[in-house]
């Protein structure tokens, strides 16, 4: 890529040991490096030359200026897309990791780091700063869904969320191989693939009759049944992408998520029963951010439970529902997705406010 030879690297962080790693994993793939040892370090070398510095590794624990300041610096005073931050993290920081995100951090690497994931987020963040974002494109169909329900829109932002995180969570897992055979030699795809899917997901529930889209109580049996072609709708609104471009993996893996997030591990989903991994491991993550989200978030029948009893249920109901492997690195995060609900049930608050005011 040619991004990869123009921009340099920023690692922050106060350890040499990890600086130097870094340093040579990424310049055995001709990939220049720069290093500081805190934020405000790492602050002054990115300030004097913002063009050259596209993507910055900081981590959070650190003397003078920890990451999460470093990152509320620069948010504050550079507009996205630069830089693409990558935050450090270590186990027992899932509050801070979700603090992070909120700030403005675009992704997250667990220690300890592997040189394939390394280089995977690396070249994921070149892609990343080098392309038209997709997100600006999807802008237009999710007003129109705000123009509908802005409930909805909101929770395909969270879906999203949720979404992006556990995918780097199970690339992040070396025991989790089952990942589709298209993104062996483009992991860093994966990812951003699934997060534009993730987006999509309810974009069917446009062509819903209002009446039944936004009835302010439970849906009847046949009310259901119609509510439930929202998957099937969506899929087909893509079939012509599908047929123009059979070599995309973007349009294969969202009419996947479109389709197949209301499928279940048992079988016993919709809208065409697959069972087991019959459904795409896009739809199966998907499936699992989908359900937290609907429990974490108020529904006009009823009100939102906390993170922790939404995890309880879903623990207590998860028989059958979700890919056991998958559900139990989703676990395995409790944490992290339970600061992550609360970040942004907080942010939605004003979110609403914003809108009502409208």
């Amino acid at each position: 890529m040619d991004d990869e030879k123009k921009s340099t690297v920023l690692v922050i962080d106060d350890d040499a040991l990890v600086r130097n790693y870094i340093s040579s994993v990424l310049k055995k793939f001709h990939i220049a490096v720069e290093t500081a040892e805190n934020g405000e370090e790492g602050y002054d070398i990115f300030k004097a030359s913002p063009e050259s510095h596209k993507i910055v590794i900081v981590d959070l624990m650190m003397p003078v200026m920890g990451g999460l300041e470093f990152i509320e610096k620069v948010r504050k005073n550079y507009m996205p897309p630069y830089p693409y931050i990558i935050v450090l993290t270590s186990k027992g920081e899932e509050d801070i990791v979700a603090e992070c995100l909120d700030l403005g951090a675009n992704d997250f690497l667990n220690k300890p780091i592997t040189p394939k994931l390394l280089v995977t987020y690396v070249r994921k963040a070149f892609k990343t700063i080098s392309m038209i974002d997709p997100n600006l494109l999807l802008e237009i169909p999710t007003k129109l869904m705000e123009s509908k329900d802005f409930y909805t829109v909101l929770h395909s932002e969270n879906v999203r969320l949720y979404s992006s995180v556990l995918s780097k969570l199970l690339l992040q897992e070396t025991d989790y191989v089952d990942i589709d055979e298209a993104y062996r030699n483009s992991l860093y795809d994966f990812t951003y693939e699934i997060e534009v899917g993730a987006l999509l997901h309810d974009i069917g529930k446009i062509a819903i009759p209002d009446l039944i889209w936004m009835k302010p109580e439970r849906y009847s049996p046949e009310e259901r049944k119609i509510m439930e072609t929202h998957t099937i709708k969506g899929a087909l609104a893509m079939t012509n992408l599908i047929n123009r471009y059979p070599t995309s993996t973007i349009i294969k893996t969202c009419h996947e998520i479109v389709r197949w997030h209301h499928e279940r591990w048992d079988g016993k989903g919709y809208p065409d029963g697959l069972k087991g991994k019959e459904i795409p491991i896009s739809a199966r993550i998907v499936a699992i951010a989908d359900v937290f989200d609907a429990l974490t978030t108020r529904r006009i029948y009823r009100n939102e439970y906390s993170p922790e009893q939404a995890l309880e249920i879903m623990i207590n109901e998860e028989d059958g529902h979700f890919d056991p492997e998958i559900f139990k690195i989703f676990l395995q995060h409790d944490k992290l997705f339970t600061a992550l609900a609360k970040s942004r049930a907080t942010a939605q608050i004003l979110e609403i406010q914003k809108f009502r005011e409208l």
